[in-house]
């Protein structure tokens, strides 16, 4: 525990983003320093209008050469505010370029094209692209329609002709096309040879009834880019991931809005290897993780980032590490955040491909209607290098709603489960280390069945590790416990906890094995739990206390010792 004390000291002395380690460490710069170099964008009328260089803002003509043409016009005057006025501006890919700013009046829609041909890739394709960029902004009250309504039907419809060269328009005959996957891992396509082989749409389908990101336009995707602003702007209806920042630093979302719910792997927003970034009071609803960390195998991690007074809702994840998880993600520090509709987890932490994950606080989060609070994951999907690193974690003052499974929340294995706990879980020669959660209420439906499923207590250690599994909270399908699973950890401490049931559910409240230093400090459980309340064994120095003992519970812990 000294190591978390050191810890939460740093995080309530430093004055801006300035995480400290066991080991004393420089304040961090300031996060908003780019911004005081940075001049306030021009008033409207001193901008570019893109009319003036052909848009028509009709909704019907292809505009992106002309808002191509203002931008460049804006970039090659040493830079500029390049000003979209009231309309509906139908696009393809555009390229922002360094020290250009795009602003959108209240009335201004930029709308995706829905003709693939229209668009072009970066490492996916994308409505905006930037790559190795500078001083980037898109501002204003208007919105980017990523025009899923039209391009979904498309999709299906290619399927449909076996023509799926039209995901890939721009590829040159024997090109093979080369991108970093959804998990990070650098892939090819020989798009042309597969087509041939009649194996194409086979190909970029695979099990599902849509097909892959990596074919799908995004909304923004900026790469190696260096001070970014998102002020004020609605980001909707992607085909696919709303937003991809890769490599990139120093950046702003401020006051955004996302609202993309209406298609399968629509993240909120994909922070990958990104440096020293801020989302302040921002809205995000979608169909996939809202927010999502990732790393890459030649990334170098997220580090530095601040997360404070937003909104989100998921059909996934609220707040996600780990997607791909190949080299670190620290100092993260995430607070004040509303979470509302989300089927999985409020936070989860997730290293399955070596990375390490460190030194992040979250912290004031109140969630309704979600599947899990919080699930922390060291797994071995990446075989090829050791196991990652999850240590130094604070999650504390969270008030979360678990409801019953009446409705999708966390369907997870099948129509019959009962609901599954949050859970911290490691490997045994790589335990999860130095979590503190503090101020917890999780509120749970229950109504558990043993019909459905049980796991006696006596077989915890034989349950399966299953660490080159995908990452997710319900990877074990049934668990021993209705509130918190507790496996291969060390010095992990819950204080002041609470977990209650709306209906009675037959497992106990708190179950943990193989977790040396557990100390479980004034848990509060409500009735209607399954005796013992806390079950812990082959945990050395484990220790629990109850705030109180419900009326009727005859063992309310049961400590066994290691053999």
């Amino acid at each position: 525990m000294r190591r978390l004390s050191a810890l939460l000291a740093a995080l309530i002395l430093a004055p801006v983003l300035a995480f400290a380690a066991p080991d004393p460490r420089p304040a961090l710069p300031r996060i908003a320093a780019f911004e005081q170099a940075w001049p306030a964008p021009a008033p409207a009328s001193a901008a570019l209008n893109v009319r003036d260089f052909g848009a028509k803002g009709d909704g019907t003509t292809l505009d992106h050469p002309a808002i191509q043409r203002a931008i460049d016009a804006a970039h090659e005057r040493g830079g500029a505010v390049v000003h979209l006025p009231a309309g509906t501006y139908l696009s393809g890919t555009i390229e922002l370029r360094s020290n250009v700013t795009l602003d959108f009046a209240a009335d201004a829609v930029l709308l995706g094209s829905g003709n693939l041909a229209d668009y072009r890739r970066g490492n996916w394709p994308a409505l905006i692209l930037a790559k190795d960029q500078t001083r980037i902004a898109i501002t204003g009250l208007g919105a980017i329609d990523g025009n899923s309504p039209v391009l979904v039907p498309t999709f299906d419809e290619i399927k449909k002709s076996g023509d799926g060269l039209r995901f890939v328009p721009n590829l040159p005959t024997g090109e093979i096309l080369k991108f970093i996957g959804p998990t990070g891992v650098l892939s090819t396509l020989d798009a042309h040879a597969l087509q041939a082989q009649g194996k194409l749409i086979e190909h970029l389908y695979g099990p599902h009834t849509r097909p892959y990101e990596y074919v799908r336009p995004q909304i923004i995707e900026f790469w190696n880019c260096r001070e970014i602003i998102l002020r004020d702007i609605t980001l909707r209806n992607a085909a696919n991931w709303v937003q991809t920042y890769r490599d990139c630093e120093d950046l702003l979302f401020e006051r955004i809005k996302v609202r993309s719910k209406q298609y399968w792997n629509n993240d909120g927003i994909d922070l990958v290897d990104c440096k020293r970034v801020r989302l302040l009071d921002s809205d995000i609803d979608s169909a996939d993780d809202a927010l999502c960390l990732k790393s890459d195998p030649l990334g170098t991690g997220c580090e530095d980032i601040l997360v404070r007074n937003c909104k989100l809702a998921s059909r996934a994840s609220a707040v996600k590490f780990g997607t791909a998880s190949h080299s670190a993600f620290r100092r993260i520090h995430i607070s004040d955040v509303t979470v509302r509709d989300t089927y999985r987890s409020v936070i989860a932490l997730q290293t399955v491909d070596g990375a390490t994950i460190e030194d992040v606080l979250f912290e004031r989060a109140k969630a309704t209607d979600t599947g899990n609070a919080f699930f922390l994951r060291i797994g071995h999907r990446t075989q090829r290098k050791d196991p990652g690193i999850l240590r130094r974690v604070i999650i504390r003052d969270l008030d979360v709603q678990v409801p019953p499974l009446g409705k999708n929340y966390h369907r997870e294995t099948g129509e019959n489960h009962n609901l599954l706990p949050s859970s911290i879980v490691g490997l045994p020669t790589h335990p999860v280390t130095d979590v503190l959660l503090e101020n917890i209420t999780v509120r749970y439906g229950g109504n558990a069945d043993r019909t459905h499923a049980e796991v006696p207590l006596d077989q915890i250690d034989a349950m399966e590790e299953r660490a080159r599994d995908y990452p997710e909270f319900s990877q074990w399908g049934e668990l021993p416990a209705w509130g918190a699973f507790i496996r291969n950890t060390r010095d992990v401490t819950l204080r002041n906890v609470r977990f209650t049931l709306d209906k009675p559910d037959f497992r106990s409240a708190l179950v943990a094995t193989l977790s040396p230093g557990l100390a479980v400090e004034r848990l509060h459980v409500g009735p209607g739990g399954g005796e013992p309340l806390v079950f812990i064994k082959n945990s050395p120095g484990a220790t629990a206390t109850l705030a109180e003992s419900p009326a009727g519970v005859t063992e309310p812990v049961r400590i066994l010792p290691a053999p």
